[in-house]
This record gives structure tokens, sequence and C-alpha cells, in this order.
């Protein structure tokens, strides 16, 4: 395990060592990915990472407040273990779409703020297993411009009348 990733607070990857993961040829294993990205305010793309998170539970504030980031590319990310994604994409907002077609969101109990702010955002691609969520108060708040999301396997007891948007924008599977 890569122990750049075990220490808490933002800055987990500094921007000064984002082109030395960029080129790893040898995958880095994280135990945490909380903040990895966060505040970064220049960074306008995230390509695909050699950094395994397969053990990852925590995935919360991951790219928050990266205000210029557009693009995302997300299939890197393992995400079987995750438990938390609140706030994973706060404020962004210049991002415009998200591919969760391979996000695994399936024992993530804590969703609130996730695009929290992200008021370029059109579309969430995928479909957003809400199978052991409790809490998504503030999800989608200030996502003005969503076009598209999908949700699927939601409880019957998840308070979806907080998550900030009308619900008839919501595609339920």
């Amino acid at each position: 395990v890569d122990k750049s990733f075990e220490y808490s607070g933002i800055y987990k990857i500094p921007e000064t060592l984002l082109n030395e993961y960029l080129c790893r040829k040898d995958p880095v294993i994280a135990s945490d990915v909380q903040d990895m990205f966060a505040h970064c305010p220049k960074l306008q793309i995230i390509p695909k990472m050699n950094i395994d998170t397969r053990f990852c539970e925590d995935f919360g504030y991951m790219f928050s407040c990266d205000k210029s980031l557009r693009k995302v590319d997300l299939s890197w990310l393992n995400t079987s273990m995750a438990t938390y994604m609140a706030s994973m994409f706060y404020y962004c907002e210049s991002l415009e779409y998200v591919d969760f077609t391979n996000i695994d969101t399936s024992k993530v109990t804590k969703m609130m703020c996730m695009f929290y702010g992200c008021k370029n955002l059109k579309i969430i691609d995928g479909v957003i297993d809400m199978s052991s969520c409790t809490n998504v108060e503030d999800m989608l708040r200030h996502c003005d411009n969503l076009e598209y999301v999908a949700f699927k396997n939601v409880p019957d007891t998840l308070d979806l009348s907080n998550i900030g948007i009308s619900l008839d924008r919501i595609s339920f599977r």
C-alpha cells in the first residue's frame, strides 16, 4: 500500500506529484482516497490512473472544489468496497458529464452532497444503485442543468425529499 494515501486532510496527491502517478507502470495500491484530488483549482482533466482502489471504502470529497474540472475518467476506480461517497464532486462547477456505468454504489450508505454545486452538470451516465443508501441530503442540490440521472434499488425508507432536485427529473429503474 502506498503510504502517500494514508494521511488525512486535503491534497492527497499534490498537483506537483500528479504527473508521477500518471506515468507509473506498476499500480499504486491505495488504502484511502478521500480528498485525493480535492482543492486543485487548476485541474481540468483527470485521465485514467494506475491506482488500485479495490480496498478503499471512503471516496468522500475525492474531487471536491475542483472548480475547473471538466472531464474525469472514472474507469480506473474499483468501488466494490465503497461505503462513503459524500461530497465526492462537491462544487465541481465546470463538470458537465460523469460516467457512472462502471461505478459500484451498492454498498454506499452516504451520498449526501455528492454532486452539490455542480451547476454545469448535465448527465450522470449509468445507473446509481441505492441499495444500501441511508442519506442523500442535498446530493443533487444546485445541479440546475441536470438533464439525466437514474437510480435503482431505492430503499422504501430512503427520504428523497431533500435530494435537491424535483423527483420527476430522476429516472427510477
